[in-house]
């Protein structure tokens, strides 16, 4: 083979490999920006499950002091001073702190389970002005290990396209066709497996 055939032929490749390496920067360029915002909706998700579950507490807190009222009431009820209007005005605190208590509890399983897990005919809390839109301590626990799993699969995704941007550019040093065109496949190789985990990632998250 000629000087100048050879001379050609490596300029083929090097327009060829640095189409590829191109394409394949792009698609590298998608995983940072997928990954990136999947990651902060990993901690965003994690803020919003601890909130929730500090919500939660702070109702059983709430409970746990009205269930110490409604206890003081019936041992009063039991007592002998418990009469006449006394004892009228005890029930009807009876029965007030039972509907808080009842309330209490929907309104925990609510903040736990979610509005659309309680069921329509249980929804108690309302926000941003209507009921039913409460995303539970389940909700964001299924959420950020849904993102937790995204994030690990764009982490897949980002080592084979680096592996295969270096083979790539090793490719692009060597004279000898056949190493040189192994490292080319290579090359293509990993970057389909890169390009692979990347739709899983986006397929998961519903994109």
């Amino acid at each position: 083979m000629s000087d100048e055939s050879k001379l050609e032929q490596s300029e083929n490749y090097q327009m060829k490999c640095g189409v590829t390496l191109g394409i394949l920067a792009a698609i590298m360029a998608v995983n940072s920006i997928g990954g990136g915002r999947w990651g902060a909706e990993e901690i965003k998700g994690s803020n919003e499950k601890g909130t929730a579950y500090a919500w939660y507490q702070a109702k059983s807190i709430k409970e746990s002091i009205i269930e110490g009222h409604r206890d003081s009431v019936l041992a009063q009820l039991k007592g002998n001073q418990a009469q006449g209007v006394y004892k009228n005005e005890l029930e009807k605190d009876l029965s007030k702190l039972n509907n808080t208590l009842n309330r209490y509890d929907k309104e925990k399983k609510e903040i736990m389970l979610g509005s659309n897990g309680v069921g329509k005919e249980n929804w108690v809390i309302e926000q941003n002005g209507a009921l039913g839109n409460v995303t539970g301590v389940e909700d964001w626990q299924r959420k950020v290990k849904t993102y937790e799993e995204v994030g690990d699969i764009f982490d897949m995704s980002a080592m084979f396209l680096q592996l295969s941007l270096v083979l790539g550019s090793i490719s692009l040093l060597l004279n000898r066709q056949s190493v040189r065109n192994g490292f080319y496949n290579g090359m293509i190789v990993l970057g389909v497996i890169g390009t692979y985990y990347l739709a899983q990632a986006f397929s998961m998250v519903g994109w």
